[in-house]
C-alpha cells in the first residue's frame, strides 16, 4: 500500500477532530439536538402512516434518481405502497426498486432489531451484490464482486482494483475503532461523522464494477440509524445530494489531493441532514399541534349537548384542518354537516360561536380570517418503534 501514499495521498485514514471547524461542530450539535426531539415525539397512527409512506418514497427515488431511473414520485409512490403491476412492461426498472428497498430493509434489521453498528467488507458487499440483483442479467461480471478494472473518479484515478478489498478493509477498521472521535462527542455526533466518510471512501474507491453510489449511500444510512439518527431522517440524505449535484460532486472531489481536507464534505453532509431533520420536526410540530387542538376542542365541550356546543364541537376541528386562515364567509362551509348545522341560522349565531371558541383560546380572528390556535398544544415524548414492522408488512417484502 506504500504506493497508495503517493498515487492517492488523500486515502489517509485518519482525521484530527481538533482542526475540524467550529461551524461543523455547531451543526453536528444542532444535529444531535433534533434527533432527540424527533426520536421522542408522539404521533397518531395516522399520522405514522402518512409519513412512513412519503419519507421512504422520497428518498428511495432520490437515490434511484442519482443512479440515473427516473421514476416520478406519484410513480414509485403507488408501487411502494400497492406493489402495482401496471407497469408491467418496465418490471426491469422496478427490479432497481424492490432492490434497494430490500437493501433498506436488511440496514433497518440490523441497526434496529440487532443493534449492529459496526462496518464489514462482507456486508458492504451484500449490500451491492442486492442492490444489481437480477437488473441486469447481460452483465459480465458478479453482483457484489470487486472491479477487476481501472475507474475514474472526477478527474483522478481511482486505486487500482487490486487494492480495492484490502483499502475497504482498512476503512473498515478505522471506522469500527472504539477511539474513533472519542472524547465528549456523542454517539449521534460520532455516528455522523462516521456515516459521511464511509460514503466519501466508497466513493473515492469505486471498489465495486456498477451501484457504488447505491452502496454508499445505503452503508451511510446504516450507520446513522445505528447511531440514533431517525431512520425516516435518515433515508432523506440522497433527496440533499440529488437536490445540489454539483455541490455533491465538488465536495468528493475537492479533498482528493495531497493536502486534501474533508472537513468541507462533512459540513456539507452535516447541513444537508439538519436541514432533513427541521423539515421533519417541522411536520411532527403540525402533527401534534392539530391532534391535540381536535383533542382539546372536544375536552372543553365533553358532556355538553346543547345545539351552540354541537355546532361549536364541528367547528373547532373543521378550522383546525385548515393551513391557512379561512374567510368568515366560508367557514360555514368547511364541511357538510357544519353547512347543515348553520342553514337555517342567522350570520350572528356564527359569530357568537366564533366569539365563543375564540374565548375559550381554541381560535383566534386575523385580518385575513379565522384560524385555530395550535402553538400553545406542542408535546414531545417517545416514539413508537414498531413503525419498521409496520413498513414492511405493508410493502410485503419480507425476507
Amino acid at each position: 500500500m506504500s504506493s497508495l501514499e503517493t498515487s492517492h495521498p488523500w486515502l489517509k485514514f485518519s482525521i484530527d477532530a481538533d482542526r475540524l471547524p467550529r461551524e461543523l461542530w455547531v451543526t453536528l450539535g444542532e444535529c444531535a439536538c433534533l434527533c432527540r426531539q424527533i426520536s421522542a415525539a408522539p404521533l397518531p397512527p395516522s399520522a405514522q402512516r402518512e409519513i412512513r409512506n412519503l419519507c421512504p418514497t422520497r428518498g428511495i427515488r432520490a437515490s434511484l434518481a442519482m443512479a440515473g431511473n427516473g421514476f416520478s414520485e406519484e410513480e414509485l409512490s403507488l408501487y411502494l405502497q400497492e406493489r402495482s403491476t401496471a407497469a408491467a412492461s418496465a418490471e426491469a426498472s422496478f427490479r432497481e426498486v424492490d432492490n434497494l428497498v430490500m437493501a433498506i430493509i436488511a440496514a433497518l434489521r440490523a441497526a434496529i432489531i440487532r443493534g449492529a453498528s459496526r462496518v464489514a467488507v462482507t456486508s458492504m458487499k451484500a449490500v451491492n451484490g442486492v442492490i444489481l440483483h437480477g437488473v441486469n442479467p447481460e452483465h459480465e461480471f458478479e453482483e457484489g464482486a470487486f472491479r477487476s478494472r481501472y475507474v475514474q473518479v472526477g478527474n483522478r484515478e481511482a486505486p487500482p482494483s487490486e487494492a480495492c478489498e484490502p483499502l475497504l478493509g482498512m476503512v473498515c477498521e478505522w471506522l469500527n475503532d472504539p477511539a474513533f472521535i472519542s472524547g465528549n462527542s456523542s454517539e449521534v455526533i460520532r455516528g455522523i461523522i462516521r456515516a459521511s466518510l464511509v460514503h466519501l471512501y466508497l466513493s473515492w474507491i469505486q471498489p465495486f464494477y456498477a451501484g457504488n453510489g447505491r452502496t454508499a449511500r445505503i452503508e451511510e444510512f446504516f450507520i446513522l440509524v445505528a447511531s440514533g439518527v431517525p431512520w425516516l431522517s435518515a433515508i432523506l440524505m440522497a433527496e440533499h445530494y440529488l437536490s445540489s449535484p454539483t455541490e455533491y460532486a465538488e465536495n468528493i472531489e475537492a479533498a482528493m489531493s495531497p493536502n486534501g481536507d474533508v472537513s468541507p464534505s462533512l459540513l456539507y453532509a452535516a447541513q444537508g441532514l439538519r436541514d432533513k431533520l427541521e423539515e421533519q420536526l417541522g411536520v411532527v410540530r403540525s402533527i401534534q399541534a392539530e391532534a391535540a387542538h381536535v383533542a382539546g376542542s372536544h375536552g372543553f365541550f365533553k358532556d355538553k349537548r346543547s345545539g351552540p356546543d354541537e355546532r361549536r364541537k364541528r367547528l373547532a376541528p373543521a378550522l383546525a384542518d385548515e393551513a391557512e386562515p379561512v374567510p368568515l364567509s366560508a367557514v360555514a362551509a368547511l364541511d357538510p354537516r357544519l353547512a347543515a348545522a348553520y342553514r337555517e341560522k342567522s350570520q350572528k349565531t356564527l359569530y357568537r360561536d366564533i366569539r365563543a371558541l375564540t374565548d375559550l383560546g381554541l381560535i383566534s380572528k386575523q385580518d385575513d380570517g379565522i384560524i385555530a390556535k395550535k402553538d400553545h398544544v406542542l408535546s414531545l415524548s417517545a416514539f413508537p418503534e414498531d413503525f419498521v414492522a409496520a413498513w414492511l408488512k405493508r410493502l410485503d417484502l419480507q425476507t
